[in-house]
């Protein structure tokens, strides 16, 4: 029996859908999970809601809003807001991911896998869905990243950037980001997120702050194997495709000069917040997360290699012709 082909054929509805699904299976593993910051998210729910004042909240942690308001204001469990939220942000962070990949002219199969590859992470497994406001700051730093690619105009790029600083100051990547990459290098893009989150710290009442942002080489003198564990989980794909991703280098020169451009100039700020987590906070996957979006054209082009070797991609379109 032959096989219509518009039901074999990758298409990019199929693409969309089977990344949503990879998104929700991945979240099922910690969905709802309390992080020690979680109670202090929490906190920021009951405050909102009433319940509590000003002076019990804990900063960094209150400077983070959004999510928390959004959770005081629907009458359930906010654990449960949190995880249905999450989730909608990890579905709309995998195609966020998929088109940024596009951007780079790889075919719609190269982009699947490489947002698969980011979508089933460690990283988004053990974070994406918990009582956390990671997931939301990601979603718009990858939109943002997403419209600079694209050359949006200067005050879409800086109004979805604004909304992920509401959610985490990691957006603040995306504006410095784009600052260093647009040849156009418009300052309101990094201006406005930078200042809704110094707007954040003088209006949001804060009692107290549990955390000093001191130097320290704890991640390598107590815990350096769970550290290197951590690396290993989050960055060891990504560095085998990154590694046969070089192979294709030697084939394209000329378009590989915007990877690099890409790779330094999104990768120097993620490396900032990274370099942050290891050497002045409590290190934790999530401080690798944001490298992601740098790791994307080369480990697609990876992808692209192991794909040429196996002739996947190929396969597909010659069972869709049949």
């Amino acid at each position: 029996m032959m096989v219509p082909a518009h039901f074999i054929k990758f298409s990019k509805a199929y693409a969309l859908i089977l990344l949503a699904c990879i998104a929700v299976v991945s979240s099922l593993l910690r969905i709802g999970w309390i992080y020690p910051d979680s109670n202090r998210y929490l906190l920021l729910v009951s405050f909102f809601r009433g319940e509590i004042l000003g002076t019990d909240l804990v900063s960094p942690f209150c400077y983070r809003p959004l999510l928390p308001l959004i959770a005081a204001v629907i009458p359930i469990t906010p654990e449960i807001t949190f995880a249905i939220f999450n989730i909608i942000f990890l579905i709309g962070l995998s195609w966020v991911i998929l088109y940024i990949t596009m951007e780079f002219n790889y075919s719609l199969f190269i982009s699947f896998i490489t947002s698969a590859v980011c979508t089933a992470s460690w990283v988004v497994a053990y974070y994406g869905a918990a009582v956390l406001v990671d997931t939301g700051a990601m979603l718009f730093l990858g939109i943002g990243l997403l419209l600079t690619l694209r050359e949006a105009p200067k005050e879409q790029i800086s109004l979805v950037l604004v909304i992920g600083v509401l959610f985490k100051e990691i957006a603040l990547i995306g504006g410095i980001a784009h600052f260093l990459y647009s040849k156009r290098r418009e300052i309101m893009v990094p201006l406005l997120p930078i200042a809704t989150y110094l707007i954040l710290r003088f209006t949001i009442p804060s009692g107290n702050s549990e955390f000093t942002w001191l130097f320290h080489l704890g991640n390598f003198t107590e815990i350096i194997n769970e550290t290197i564990r951590t690396l290993v989980l989050t960055l060891g794909l990504f560095s085998f495709l990154i590694m046969i991703g070089m192979i294709w280098r030697r084939e394209n020169l000329e378009t590989y000069g915007k990877f690099q451009r890409w790779v330094l100039f999104v990768g120097l700020p993620s490396l900032g917040i990274f370099l942050l987590g290891l050497f002045f906070a409590s290190f934790d996957a999530r401080f690798v997360w944001p490298l992601y979006f740098a790791m994307i054209p080369i480990a697609a082009a990876g992808i692209a290699q192991i794909d040429k070797f196996l002739k996947i991609s190929k396969h597909l379109n010659s069972t869709a012709e049949t």
